[in-house]
């Protein structure tokens, strides 16, 4: 296989087998929701566009001009920081990405409930402590 079919079948595969893209590391927010961690630069030029009058509704049906659109589409859904649980509600979400994010989500919370019992734990043991003395 030459290098340009090797590049070619990889675009091909990418939005109906695994993503051309990286996924975005999941992060428990302040308030307990598990996001994809934005990318700060991207989510500000978003935010400057939507200012302008062009946002993601004007965005889309040029996006859709682009080889691999959909790949690209969920892809910048992850940079902008979108949930885990509202990103495998879009259209155009990768599927394999949606699982892989949704399993990180729960070890995220697993994780937290474990720090939350360790310290109910410590702080009960401290009460019985100095309740000895």
């Amino acid at each position: 296989m030459t290098k340009s079919n090797e590049t070619e079948e990889l675009f091909t595969l990418g939005w109906k087998g695994k993503s051309i893209h990286p996924m975005q590391p999941v992060i428990k927010t302040e308030t307990g929701q598990a996001r994809f961690q934005r990318n700060e630069a991207v989510r500000m030029l978003r935010d400057e566009s939507q200012k302008r009058g062009y946002g993601l509704n004007e965005l889309w049906p040029d996006m859709d001009k682009v080889p691999n659109s959909e790949d690209h589409k969920q892809h910048f859904a992850q940079l902008i920081g979108y949930s885990v649980d509202g990103y495998s509600t879009l259209s155009y979400h990768n599927h394999g990405i949606a699982r892989r994010a949704a399993r990180l989500s729960e070890k995220l919370l697993d994780a937290t409930l474990a720090k939350q019992a360790a310290a109910e734990n410590e702080r009960i043991m401290n009460k019985l402590r100095n309740s000895d003395e």
